[in-house]
């Protein structure tokens, strides 16, 4: 779990992080697929499965029954070493997340789940929910933001 304290205009370069951390080399390569879904607000627990099983299958899904859904995403990740990534969570409602998590409950030894929000009773629900390292992450100094921009400018080129 990664709390971020996402606050003025260093937002942007604390995502910056999280998007590093996600494509970085060795990431890709020790795990056997990647996938970032952005919750937000709007926390359906039906449509946020659905879109974690598109995100890590690259194809659209067409069930609509939690269960089916469920199902689906465990048998999916019981087989391979997953990384996935849920963006800006703000839900703190326990038994949504005890929905959520379930099918993740029987994934591959050293499977990961980032977990990033802005609000902590958010980080502490799910680490509740789920056994999880909570990480809390101070805002970045001026110059730190700034040699992040710029190292990863230099990285799009």
């Amino acid at each position: 779990m990664w709390q971020e304290r996402r606050q003025g205009g260093h937002t942007e370069t604390e995502k910056l992080v999280c998007q590093w951390v996600y494509h970085n080399d060795k990431v890709k390569e020790n795990f056997d697929f990647r996938g970032w879904v952005c919750v937000s607000e709007e926390f359906d627990v039906v449509k946020v499965t659905k879109t974690i099983i598109e995100a890590i299958t690259s194809s659209s899904c067409n069930l609509t029954d939690l269960n089916l859904l469920q199902l689906d995403l465990k048998e999916k990740l019981s087989r391979q070493k997953f990384f996935i990534v849920l963006d800006d969570v703000w839900n703190e409602n326990y038994d949504d997340w005890n929905k959520l998590l379930k099918p993740f409950q029987n994934g591959v030894k050293g499977s990961k789940i980032l977990i990033t929000t802005r609000n902590k009773n958010v980080a502490n629900v799910a680490s509740v929910v789920q056994t999880v390292s909570l990480h809390e992450v101070r805002s970045l100094s001026d110059e730190d933001c700034y040699s992040l921009r710029i190292m990863n400018l230099a990285k799009m080129k």
